[in-house]
């Protein structure tokens, strides 16, 4: 027999054996859990595989947003080399006594010595390479094919196409989804 003391101080002798200890509701818990032992591995069947499939769509959509930005990335650098924003700046020697001092040290500032360009300087080109630097993480890699590169009058419009294979057919029923951005941009005069 085990002496019990409620709230009030009395103390009440009951007629069982105390089963509680310091983890008295730990005791309770694991006869509630051995009362039905295969419980926790049906349950567990049942929601198991949709949590895998959560898991999918979220890595789905992580690669998807990742894509995007480096796609958004990759149109705004080409975009700033085709309109002249970025890339190589000519060095043209002054008109006077100077420029003959001045021509041997051109390459080093970046020029060619007030000599004409050899092949010039092709901005489509320029942003093409600069896309494709910029798209280095996208697995498979972004090629040239995928970049296009038109000028008007006043802008210069860049898009960039590519195609990001799914884990999960939940956007795509081909598991393919093609992703554009596109960015125009004025000129640089």
């Amino acid at each position: 027999m085990h002496a019990v003391v409620n709230r009030s101080g009395i103390r009440k002798n009951s007629g069982r054996p105390s089963q509680r200890n310091s983890c008295g509701t730990l005791l309770a818990l694991r006869a509630r859990v051995n009362e039905r032992p295969g419980t926790w591995t049906a349950e567990l069947a049942v929601v198991l595989p949709f949590l895998v499939f959560l898991f999918l769509v979220v890595v789905d959509y992580c690669r998807v947003y990742h894509n995007t930005e480096t796609l958004q990335n990759c149109a705004h650098a080409a975009a700033l080399h085709a309109s002249g924003a970025c890339g190589p700046k000519e060095y043209h020697p002054p008109d006077n006594l100077l420029s003959g001092l001045l021509d041997p040290l051109a390459p080093l500032l970046g020029g060619n010595g007030g000599q004409p360009s050899q092949g010039g300087y092709d901005p489509t080109e320029a942003a093409k390479q600069a896309a494709l630097a910029e798209g280095a993480s996208l697995r498979p890699p972004l090629t040239k094919d995928q970049v296009s590169v038109t000028f008007d009058a006043s802008s210069v419009v860049v898009t960039v196409k590519y195609e990001v294979e799914l884990l999960t057919p939940i956007l795509d029923s081909s598991r393919m989804l093609k992703l554009e951005r596109t960015i125009r941009l004025p000129k640089v005069p």
